[in-house]
């Protein structure tokens, strides 16, 4: 019995520094799948940045960083993460900060859908696949246990390679071996972190005959994005919230949207933040610069832009 048991220990060790190894390797290996917008963000060392932009698909589909830079003549990136709530925007920023890559401004995108029970505003707003390499910092423990089921945070974080098996199907072996080839983030690349959307136009279903619906606000996700602003006024970063266009009957009957606004309004005389809503713009009028009712096509991303740029010039100078 003792033979047995000794034997059986001298496995677990093996086993246990075989797989210890092996998560290791799979750390360093998942930066390669740069199409993968919140492993991008990750694969930047020591960069320095006179601008950055942070929020959902509302930030990442809408705001053209190529085109800010030429009408600002500045260098900035989207950091912007589709299907990203505010606690997946604190955990990337949190690690894009540690890399040593510093932002002397920060755009935050603030709408309704951000101050919402995140599973009834995302499909994914906590994608915890892109930042298992994170789990080893204690630093960042208390996000990932509040946006996972908490039997398996702790079987994530203390097993070795358990998060990778439970993720097979993201990162199949013969791909991480491979090296990801074909997704290495050259679109990122070339647009600095924007994706912006093609630019045609989807018939908007008419939104007058909604019911009217009144969701509750989720104090978890304000408190998420006060971390936000906090994370960039402890680096001496100046904050700017700025809100894009929605179409306005779709609105109408979202009877959580002025309280969310209040909030926002709030938050920014808290902490002396300059707020660019255009949620209520002319180009919410406008079907032709939609292709939904929560996001603007390429022409209205131009529009966009551009009306951003013209408000946040006089602080970046």
């Amino acid at each position: 019995m003792k033979l047995f048991l000794k034997k059986l220990g001298i496995l677990s060790i093996v086993l246990f520094a075989f797989f210890f190894a092996l998560n290791d390797y799979y750390n360093k290996r998942i930066l390669l799948k740069r199409s993968d917008k919140g492993i991008w963000i990750q694969t930047f060392r020591d960069k320095v940045f006179d601008y950055a932009v942070i929020g959902s698909s509302r930030a990442q589909n809408v705001f053209s960083i190529k085109l800010a830079d030429s009408l600002l003549d500045k260098h900035g990136i989207n950091l912007g993460i589709s299907g990203a709530a505010y606690a997946e925007n604190l955990l990337s920023l949190n690690a894009f900060l540690a890399n040593g890559n510093k932002a002397n401004t920060i755009l935050i995108q603030v709408d309704m859908w951000g101050l919402l029970v995140p599973d009834s505003a995302y499909s994914h707003p906590f994608s915890v696949h892109r930042y298992i390499s994170l789990m080893n910092n204690s630093s960042y423990d208390f996000i990932f246990r509040e946006n996972s089921n908490p039997y398996k945070f702790y079987l994530r974080k203390y097993i070795p390679f358990f998060a990778y098996a439970e993720f097979n199907n993201i990162y199949p072996l013969d791909q991480v071996i491979g090296g990801f080839k074909g997704n290495s983030g050259n679109l990122l690349d070339k647009e600095m972190g924007s994706e912006i959307l093609k630019n045609e136009v989807i018939k908007i279903n008419n939104a007058n005959n909604r019911k009217e619906r009144r969701r509750d606000l989720s104090l978890r996700s304000e408190k998420y994005l006060v971390d936000l602003v906090q994370l960039c006024i402890k680096n001496r970063i100046q904050v700017i919230f700025f809100t894009s266009p929605t179409k306005t009957s779709f609105l109408r009957n979202e009877l959580s949207n002025l309280p969310a606004h209040l909030k926002f309004d709030s938050i920014a005389k808290k902490y002396k933040i300059e707020y660019c809503n255009l949620e209520a713009d002319s180009i919410c009028f406008s079907d032709d610069l939609f292709i939904d009712v929560t996001h603007v096509n390429g022409a209205g991303a131009a529009m966009l832009t551009k009306k951003v740029c013209t408000f946040i010039k006089p602080y970046l100078d």
